[in-house]
């Protein structure tokens, strides 16, 4: 912990020694309080990402901008090379402790997530709030890792507008998408389609050749999105409505020719592509159909209180295959969130909430229908901001939530605390803290578990996990120059962990592991050198350790899986905005981490088992240009991402490993990418 003190005292002395003034973006945010203001005045610091540096990023989808380290310590890992399943990580905790909100609603089901990073398309996203740690508790205790809110595209408030954008890049990958928005007396609406498409790719394998395994897997994702508006008291009232749905297809596994028996005789009859057949047992297809729905509500009154209602539906539908066990499942979602802001005199601006959510899920394995899924989880929170003085702001909340599922039932209150102090003009001081508890959730992706689709109980004394977050934060701005820096800290006791185990009426099994600590610091920060040139530089050390294994069958180590011990972004940027010229390069580094794996066969002088591995620290690079013509009416531009080719260097497949799992680093190597968006 002293190399993060240390860290912290450098970088708050950078800033100090600069001698420029204010620099920020005038960007409103609602996530940290649930109350607007702008980011640099928020009591709780929120990260906020752009639609302009989303669209200049050359994103596709939410996987790809968490992928360019645009948020210090928030990073996205891929578990598997035969579907590509995604997740997120903040501060060094895995996702299940991170909420991923869609429009301030917790839509993002454990069952979603699976693959929903990659299928939340780019255009429809205005604004990306990352709020980390005790920050979030608001939001419920089992977000104690962070909230990630997409704040999706608003529909015009003045002129109607329209715009269509075509990617081409390499593997056949097509992205088209197209939108519109209207605004007509007091009606308004914005329109979205978008489809991506992308073949497969092998470039890696065992001893540095590819092993005709994908790396990259075939995806083909469709989604359409309206939301709109109808005003009335002078926009000060306002109600909603909103549905999106998304089809995708993807696909991956081993390439090689397989014989397959097509008449049932016993006997082969032809030669097929092992990826082509969906019951083949190095193969994976998943259907995926989801559709969001809902109904909001806002007012402002003339006395400053603030009523906004939410109620939120979800439908999501998936049928996969993977070594020739079919695994179907369905599950549905309802959500109802009331939240009221109410000055109170001078100095206080209270916010209470009540928040409901009702999930049923459905799952089919290997053809055997399992017992269905539920879970209700009812929250009421009380949130008090004090403004003590113009320069100082105190926050106190508690939430309390009941959960009842079929795994387990258990409440708990979770405080909050927080304090923002302007020590001068242009700089912020922010010290919060929180507790949050967690219980299994009803869907568990943990160790590839939606391919290999085992049948998941948790033990008879099992307690809930309880955790306590706390964070400190220093802000610094002006005209040419903005910094933030934090320590942060959290403590769980009673982990919950899942682990493998042969019984025979179930296949793995939700237990407490022991205690973990998680702490480090992280800081961001920019220069504008002159008014067309500017420099980015973030990174964060983390310090991850557990008092027992991060899972019950894997060998005794106190270090937290995955969790890399440095991150270092750099990135320079040259905009002439006269000629809509625009040039970016960046750079990232990701340090060492442990990354668990269990042999099936010796390799690399490993005898079969389950080891813990210390990866290389590795560098990608990325490049982008773009110009634009007709006053910004049509942009040209490209994208080149892993510029350097950087690869990992350590490399198994299913004929070593058990899981496809072994992931820390760049599977494919260089990719580029062309596109051309035109806006009316």
């Amino acid at each position: 912990m002293q190399k993060v003190a240390l860290l912290f005292i450098l970088i708050s002395s950078v800033a100090f020694a600069q001698q420029e003034q204010v620099y920020e973006t005038e960007d409103y945010v609602v996530t940290g309080t649930k109350t607007e203001s702008l980011s640099r005045d928020a009591a709780i610091r929120t990260e906020v990402v752009g639609k302009n540096t989303i669209r200049e990023s050359g994103a596709s989808n939410l996987f790809d901008v968490l992928k360019k380290g645009l948020v210090p310590n928030v990073w996205v890992e891929t578990s598997c090379t035969n579907c590509n399943f995604a997740s997120v990580r903040m501060q060094g905790l895995e996702g299940d402790y991170s909420m991923i909100l869609i429009d301030g609603q917790p839509t993002f089901s454990a069952l979603a997530s699976i693959y929903g990073l990659s299928q939340i398309q780019a255009d429809t996203i205005e604004k990306i709030e990352v709020v980390k740690g005790s920050g979030s508790a608001l939001y419920g205790s089992a977000a104690i890792g962070g909230v990630i809110n997409i704040i999706t595209r608003e529909p015009a408030k003045g002129e109607s507008s329209a715009s269509v954008s075509q990617n081409i890049g390499q593997h056949s990958t097509f992205d088209t998408a197209v939108s519109t928005s209207i605004r007509h007396e007091n009606f308004a609406i914005v329109l979205g389609a978008q489809r991506y498409e992308t073949d497969y790719a092998d470039e890696t394998g065992p001893f540095g050749v590819p092993d005709q395994y994908t790396d990259r897997v075939e995806r083909n994702n469709q989604s359409m999105n309206f939301k709109g508006h109808y005003y009335a008291k002078d926009d000060d009232r306002r109600f909603t409505l909103f549905g999106r749905h998304l089809n995708e297809f993807r696909r991956g596994g081993y390439l090689g020719l397989r014989e397959i028996d097509i008449d049932g005789d016993g006997t082969p009859d032809t030669e097929l592509p092992a990826i082509d057949n969906p019951m083949d047992e190095d193969s994976e297809h998943i259907t995926t159909n989801r559709s969001e729905f809902g109904f909001g509500y806002k007012e402002k009154f003339e006395d400053g209180s603030v009523v906004n209602f939410m109620l939120t539906g979800s439908r999501h539908d998936r049928n996969a295959t993977n070594g020739a066990r079919p695994f179907v499942s369905f599950e549905k979602m309802h959500l109802a969130d009331l939240v009221v802001n109410k000055p109170v005199g001078e100095m206080n601006l209270v916010t209470t909430g009540l928040s409901w959510r009702e999930e049923k899920l459905e799952e089919t394995i290997n053809y055997e229908v399992q017992g269905i899924r539920e879970a209700e989880v009812a929250g009421v929170y009380i949130q008090d901001e004090i403004f003590i003085s113009e320069d100082i702001e105190l926050i106190t909340g508690i939430r309390y939530d009941k959960t009842k599922s079929t795994l387990m039932d258990d409440s708990a209150f979770s405080p909050r605390f927080g304090l923002k102090y302007d020590l001068t003009s242009n700089m912020v001081f922010r010290l919060n803290s929180g507790g949050g508890f967690r219980v299994p959730y009803l869907f568990a992706e943990d160790l590839h578990l939606c391919s290999s689709a085992p049948t998941v109980v948790t033990a008879d004394d099992i307690e809930p996990e309880k955790s306590w977050s706390s964070s400190a934060s220093l802000s610094w701005y002006a005209d040419k120059f903005s910094m933030d820096a934090t320590l942060f800290r959290t403590d769980i006791s009673d982990k919950i962990a899942l682990g493998f185990v042969d019984h025979p009426d179930y296949d793995a099994i939700y237990d407490n592991t022991g205690d973990a600590i998680i702490q480090g610091a992280e800081f961001n920060s920019r220069l504008q050198l002159t008014e067309m040139v500017s420099f980015t530089v973030a990174g964060a050390l983390n310090d991850a350790t557990y008092e027992s294994p991060v899972g019950l069958d894997f060998p005794d180590t106190e270090n937290v899986m995955r969790v890399p011990e440095n991150t270092l972004s750099i990135g320079t940027e040259f905009r002439d905005e006269t000629q809509g010229f625009r040039v970016a390069v960046d750079g990232r580094r990701t340090g060492s981490m442990y990354i668990e794996k269990e042999l099936v066969q010796a390799i690399g002088g490993q005898e079969p088992g389950y080891y813990v591995d210390h990866t290389k620290s590795y560098w990608t690079v990325n490049a982008s240009i773009e110009k634009q013509f007709f006053e910004g009416h049509l942009a040209i531009y490209a994208n080149i991402e892993n510029l350097t080719d950087e690869k990992q260097e350590v490399n198994y497949n299913a004929e070593y490993e058990n899981t496809a799992a072994y992931i820390y680093a760049p599977l494919t190597g260089r990719y580029t990418m062309v596109g051309a968006r035109l806006k009316f």
